[in-house]
């Protein structure tokens, strides 16, 4: 719904979610055959210990980062680099399933089912199988037995990299070295509820124009099995979707609180905290960010150093280039 401007972007907890369940469930290309552009998804590209990983498994990885692209329409070398590094990606998970079950790792069943009904309840059914990719020929027990090795693949991995830190100073350097980089237009900072269709949105805003706080009516209004509602805080821009809300969020004041408005089965309400003009963004508005960059950074770097180490104990067989 709204455009990132920075140059850093922090990826909020629910997209990357959204990002690891999508890669691990049953592939949207599954039983299609010829993707235009893209091949025969069911072509066994790699196989680790005779375990096969298909063109649809890598073009997965791909397309959930990248969006539908046509290979057609790029630089040869560009989407040769783009597939093997999702390869190599695919294969280090391979890996580090393989790891988490030689050392017995174990998810527990209760761990599992409530983790699923915590994000099918956030989301609704409905939107979670759109963002997931799922068909309708995948059963539960698919999809659940897809989650479990993937929280497997996470919880191991977390194991490699809990322990990275980043000193202060690293961060500030990143900004001072990088602060043309920053470099930002007028922006706006908003708290915003986000709710399904099924909650009243207009007896919501009532409550909060007539200064209830948006945490209290979040807990009271979204704490049972019916209703989802999410309080988010975002810096965005003045170019937004739906077109309509940039000239509101412009003229607002701070302390304003929009009416709800409808964007892909969501009502949103929002209350604008703070303005900023044009410019180069302030250090603690990207401290954050930074700070996520360069721990993501080094957690690269440490799950590219152990796969170093455990790639030579296992068969990895490219099948086709």
């Amino acid at each position: 719904m709204f455009k990132r401007s920075m140059h850093i972007c922090s990826i909020p907890r629910w997209i990357a979610l959204l990002v690891f369940l999508s890669a691990i469930t049953t592939s949207a290309f599954a039983g299609a055959g010829e993707v235009s552009g893209h091949g025969n998804v069911n072509d066994v590209m790699v196989r680790v210990d005779g375990d096969p990983i298909t063109r649809g498994d890598i073009l997965r990885r791909i397309l959930i980062n990248k969006g539908d692209i046509d290979p057609s329409k790029m630089e040869p070398d560009k989407w040769q680099g783009m597939m093997q590094t999702a390869t190599k990606s695919e294969i280090i998970d391979r890996l580090l399933l393989k790891a988490a079950r030689s050392e017995n790792m174990k998810i527990e069943p209760e761990k599992l089912e409530t983790f699923i009904k915590q994000k099918t309840k956030r989301f609704g059914q409905d939107r979670l199988k759109e963002i997931l990719g799922l068909q309708n020929a995948a059963t539960e027990q698919e999809f659940k037995e897809a989650v479990h090795k993937k929280m497997l693949i996470e919880e191991y991995r977390v194991g490699l990299v809990g322990n990275i830190t980043i000193e202060n100073k690293e961060v500030k350097n990143y900004y001072e070295e990088n602060k043309s980089t920053f470099n930002r237009p007028d922006r706006v900072r908003l708290e915003m509820l986000v709710m399904d269709k099924s909650v009243d949105a207009d007896a919501l805003y009532v409550r909060v124009k007539k200064g209830e706080d948006f945490e209290k009516v979040v807990h009271e209004a979204g704490n049972n099995e019916t209703s989802s509602i999410e309080r988010r805080f975002i810096w965005t821009t003045y170019n937004v979707r739906p077109e309509s809300m940039g000239p509101k969020l412009k003229e607002g004041e701070k302390g304003d609180i929009l009416v709800p408005f409808l964007v892909n089965d969501k009502y949103y309400i929002m209350k604008i905290l703070e303005k900023r003009p044009a410019g180069t963004a302030g250090f603690d508005e990207v401290e954050d960010r930074i700070r996520e960059v360069l721990k993501r950074n080094k957690e690269t770097v440490t799950i590219l150093s152990w796969y170093e180490t455990r790639v030579r104990d296992h068969k990895i067989e490219y099948v086709k280039e």
